[in-house]
């Protein structure tokens, strides 16, 4: 999360970590946790954190949102439907401690989070979250990837995996593979190393996934 080391004290919980993870379970139980799993699987997010709050002149500023950094910018995702009532005061707080943090605010709603393909897409995917992939089959895969993007269905054939749908949605789980959710995922689905140039993504839609940050701080 960007801030400067004089802001840099907060209360926030690392989503991308395996306790983050299994913090997040099934990804059903809210927006909250729907967009968290959205998030954790988009190949854009460098980091994902629930963040509490936010330090403003030694003052604690309660947040209770969604925290992604991107590359260029931090956004934090706060969800109409689920938020608690906030008077002017607290909403007035809110927007200077994400202002001093150099973070920008999108509101999203539930509309947003379920849209689809991508709501049943990353469901779909997070279904095979606890798979345990070896290493040796981790490396094969790793192995002929580093050539090219390739359909899940060729990526099977390759490392002569007669159903490698499973494996390669529990690597997406641990972000070690990516695909372009905004199209329906299957076995014909292309996917990639992390990392790796995906120019499919760039197509996708931009909702939430892409903020506008006009005039916000960097």
């Amino acid at each position: 999360m960007a801030h400067s080391k004089s802001q840099a004290r907060y209360r926030a919980i690392d989503l991308l970590s395996a306790s983050g993870r299994a913090k997040i379970g099934s990804g059903r139980a809210t927006n909250l946790h729907r967009l968290a799993v959205q998030l954790t699987l988009d190949p854009d997010v460098l980091s994902l954190e629930l963040v509490e709050s936010l330090s403003v002149a030694g003052r604690d500023v309660e947040i209770g949102m969604l925290v992604a950094q991107f590359k260029q910018t931090a956004v934090a995702y706060d969800i109409v439907d689920e938020r608690e009532y906030r008077d002017l005061d607290s909403e007035g707080m809110l927007l200077i401690a994400l202002d001093l943090h150099r973070i920008a605010r999108v509101e999203v709603d539930a509309d947003t989070i379920q849209a689809e393909p991508r709501a049943t897409n990353s469901d779909r995917i997070w279904g095979h979250r606890g798979l345990d992939v070896g290493r040796s089959l981790r490396a094969d895969i790793e192995t002929a990837l580093s050539y090219q993007r390739m359909s899940i269905k060729e990526l099977g054939s390759a490392i002569g995996l007669n159903n490698a749908f499973p494996v390669v949605c529990s690597l997406m789980c641990r972000r070690a593979l990516v695909s372009d959710l905004s199209m329906k995922f299957g076995p014909d689905a292309l996917i990639a190393l992390r990392g790796q140039c995906f120019a499919a993504a760039e197509n996708r839609p931009t909702e939430f996934v892409k903020p506008p940050v006009a005039g916000a701080k960097r």
